[in-house]
């Protein structure tokens, strides 16, 4: 309703100039519960794949993960859905500011919203084997908080990083243009 709104206030050029913040309004909206179900079941799977071609004995169940040492459920909480929205978000946003031109604007942007289900399949990969590794324990509570929020964090650095090698510099302003 906003960008109507400044539509209808304020008219065309001032709407074209705000044509992003006002866009960018649509991460203010909580939206994702529909995503859920599915970014659990790719999460559990690629984790599976993964201590698969570590190894190790693996069995899926639904969003269960069965190993030797016990069981690891892929709940809604799991699912990776608050990294998928941030990454998403904070992506578009970099791509906005970093590059000029639509391709490399909408690569990163593709880039943000696969980068955060892969990181998040790892996440439980690397909870897992911790918990094989180092026992229960260290795989749950606190330090499985922890371990998150470090892990995903890393992983929103790097993908910045990465970006940040084909970042275009900003237009020259035009000495002719108002001031």
């Amino acid at each position: 309703m906003l960008p109507c709104l400044v539509l209808i206030c304020y008219g065309n050029e001032v709407a074209k100039a705000l044509m992003f913040p006002l866009g960018y309004l649509f991460f203010a909206v909580p939206y994702g519960n529909f995503l859920v179900g599915p970014l659990r079941t790719v999460t559990a799977r690629i984790s599976v794949r993964l201590l698969q071609l570590s190894g190790a004995t693996v069995f899926l169940n639904g969003h269960l993960i069965e190993v030797p040492i016990g069981s690891f459920e892929v709940a809604g909480a799991c699912s990776g859905i608050k990294f998928f929205i941030a990454t998403t978000a904070l992506g578009t946003l970099y791509a906005h500011l970093f590059y000029r031109s639509w391709r490399r604007r909408l690569i990163f942007i593709f880039a943000a919203l696969i980068v955060p289900i892969i990181a998040n399949g790892l996440r439980v990969y690397f909870t897992i084997l911790i918990g094989q590794t180092f026992g229960m324990r260290y795989a749950t509570g606190t330090d499985h908080m922890v371990f998150g929020w470090q892990f995903f964090g890393t992983v929103l650095i790097l993908l910045f990083l990465v970006g940040w090698r084909w970042r275009q510099d900003p237009l020259p302003a035009d000495p002719a243009g108002p001031v």
